[in-house]
């Protein structure tokens, strides 16, 4: 349980994290096209103002222009990596978290979570682990009060008549089968 983890799987939620990548990317972009759109036009009017400059230093316009987007795709592809981990970061325990409560659903003994050590919302970890151990503790009080009911109802059923025995054996079977419902854990 002590043991850290790393998943294998970097687009666990690929919908969310593309998503998320894309927004924050797209948001920079249109943010970052002023400054390659600026020193283009200050060039272009540096050149209007001195046309004889132009032929010589035109040449490096375009290669100062295929600098500046080669570098804003370069940063642009960092970035949508960066956000690809991010929401790694966020989608894990989210994922995580929904297959423990699928497990639940499907009938499985409820298990404490654990997270890998960086990701976000380590605090609804704590609040399942907190959740989850104020259930057993309730479970493991409400075993003890059955372990009393159940003999004292054994006991009532061998003097009840006849007819009602079956109903008492039912009642027995059921406060059972609630009591064993999930152990808790050692």
């Amino acid at each position: 349980m002590g043991m850290s983890y790393k998943r294998k799987i970097l687009l666990i939620n690929p919908k969310f994290q593309t998503r998320l990548a894309f927004i924050v990317c797209s948001v920079i972009l249109v943010s970052n096209l002023v400054y390659p759109i600026a020193i283009i036009t200050v060039f272009e009017e540096f050149f209007h103002a001195v046309p004889a400059l132009k032929n010589k230093y035109d040449p490096l316009l375009g290669t100062l222009t295929w600098i500046l987007f080669s570098y804003e795709f370069l940063y642009l592809a960092g970035i949508y990596m960066v956000m690809i981990f991010i929401g790694h970061k966020i989608a894990g325990p989210l994922y995580k978290l929904k297959n423990y409560l699928s497990n639940i659903a499907e009938g499985n003994p409820p298990e404490t979570i654990k997270f890998r050590k960086g990701d976000y919302f380590m605090e609804i970890e704590e609040q399942y682990n907190a959740a989850l151990a104020a259930l057993k503790n309730q479970h493991l009080e409400d075993t003890k009060y059955l372990e009393e009911v159940i003999p004292y109802l054994k006991n009532i059923e061998l003097i009840v008549p006849e007819d009602k025995k079956p109903v008492i054996n039912e009642i027995i079977t059921r406060l059972t089968q609630v009591k064993n419902r999930f152990e808790p854990e050692i």
